[in-house]
């Protein structure tokens, strides 16, 4: 049993393995820059009109 190695404070059971709160946090890191990536085709396709 160990800590995270991302000082998130979790548990983890496997040696190597991110806590739950790292994977979640990859998760919304992800859908995030989708967004960004959406927002900003957004934009170009309003200046094309």
């Amino acid at each position: 049993m160990n800590l995270c190695g991302d000082d998130h404070v979790e548990i983890c059971y496997e040696e190597g393995r991110n806590c739950p709160a790292c994977e979640l946090l990859k998760k919304i890191s992800d859908l995030e820059d989708e967004i960004y990536n959406l927002k900003e085709k957004i934009e170009e396709l309003q200046e094309a009109e």
